[in-house]
């Protein structure tokens, strides 16, 4: 559980390779986004779905698909072209990575002692 400076609580349950999938879409990136207005989710197969009370409008996003690539990553794969064409930055970059580890310590060492961490 993390608590941001605007006052949101968001609550993080990552998972690998869950049972209760029908498909196994590793390495796709699930989050469902809940607030005061509606909510955002981004699904299996790239499906984004905004629901408000006026409507709920969903549209697939899927990566864009090269000849080389592992259907199984092609989502990681398809994200370092830009960077590679020299058109921008990688999607994710190594500075991303090491503040993914930090959060992963930092999460173990609330674990460990059942007080809160602060990231810097």
């Amino acid at each position: 559980m993390l608590s941001m400076q605007s006052g949101a609580t968001v609550v993080v349950a990552p998972g690998f390779a869950e049972n209760f999938l029908e498909k196994d879409h590793h390495p796709q990136t699930y989050v469902f986004v809940e607030g005061d207005k509606g909510s955002a989710e981004l699904g299996p197969d790239y499906w984004v779905r905004v629901t408000t009370s006026d409507a709920i409008r969903s549209k697939r996003h899927p990566p864009p698909r090269y000849p080389w690539v592992d259907p199984e990553y092609e989502v990681a794969q398809a994200s370092i072209i830009p960077c590679l064409r020299g058109d921008g930055a990688a999607e994710t970059t190594g500075e991303d990575n090491l503040r993914t580890v930090r959060l992963v310590d930092a999460a173990y060492v609330s674990a460990e002692t059942g007080q809160a961490v602060r990231i810097g």
